[in-house]
């Protein structure tokens, strides 16, 4: 029962609408997006090898690595406004969100599952119990986030008997307080959030590039990157310094052939060099 007839299987926008669910109902990022697709070709295959479907290509679209597409200072900026007294829970949370993934850089799954109990205040540390590479790992807790994390949970998860109300941190409903965000939900409410605040782009993964960015910009250490990312290799980061690593306008502006000729002292070298 509620299983998926065969016939659908063999519909040719299928590849496409999976696609498309993927992305925007799952807010998957282009690489997750790709693994789904190598899975979901090996099952058509095997469906195909028995009969069940006619056989047919199926071509996985590579992804482009190239990721450049981050939030600006501006937008975050805009993102970072702390909500009103009275905004309500969801635009407190979804703040809260934005500061957590902004000093993080955690993908979305991992922000759906923390618990309050998972963050020492004391200790000045995050502990992170799920992510993708399977690790548990622990990320010191920034402290303009600290700050943003005890208002947050003081307006909205604490009682009058001063106890939480929920486990989890960012639940999905004041008014269901003790169970979590799904990724679903969490990427739909943080892109109305986004639209609300005037920000166009409303991918959540983009959260976790900006951060990439602006710790390699700042001369971030790349190991330390990795950790904090949750990468169970160095590829992804190397990629991230790839991009962002060096800033090269500065170097062209003062070691151009164009810079050195129209700084008059060594255009005064260039000049008697020539005369001999």
């Amino acid at each position: 029962g509620g299983g998926v007839p065969v016939a659908v299987f063999e519909k040719e926008a299928i590849e496409a609408d999976f696609r498309e669910y993927l992305e925007t109902q799952e807010f998957c990022s282009p690489k997750t997006v790709e693994t789904y697709f190598r899975d979901w070709r090996a099952i058509l295959y095997e469906m195909m090898d028995i009969g069940l479907i006619e056989k047919h290509q199926i071509t996985i679209r590579e992804v482009e690595t190239d990721i450049k597409e981050v939030y600006s200072d501006e937008e975050v900026s805009k993102l970072l406004v702390k909500p009103s007294k009275d905004a309500g829970f969801v635009e407190w949370r979804n703040w809260a969100v934005i500061n957590w993934v902004l000093a993080t850089g955690n993908r979305i799954t991992t922000v759906c599952n923390i618990k309050i109990a998972d963050v020492d205040f004391a200790e000045d540390m995050i502990y992170i119990q799920k992510q993708k590479n399977k690790r548990k790992s622990g990320i010191p807790l920034e402290f303009r986030l600290r700050k943003a994390l005890l208002e947050y949970i003081d307006m909205w998860l604490i009682d009058d008997k001063h106890e939480y109300i929920s486990e989890y941190l960012f639940p999905s409903s004041f008014f269901d307080s003790n169970k979590p965000m799904n990724r679903s939900s969490l990427g739909h409410s943080i892109a109305d959030y986004n639209f609300r605040r005037g920000v166009k782009k409303t991918s959540f993964h983009l959260f976790r590039h900006t951060f990439a960015k602006r710790w390699i910009t700042s001369g971030g250490d790349l190991h330390m990157l990795q950790k904090i990312l949750g990468h169970s290799t160095m590829d992804m980061v190397v990629h991230y310094a790839n991009l962002w690593g060096t800033d090269l306008k500065p170097a062209i502006e003062q070691h151009s052939v164009l810079a050195l000729t129209s700084n008059p002292k060594t255009r005064g070298r260039m000049l008697g060099r020539r005369k001999c």
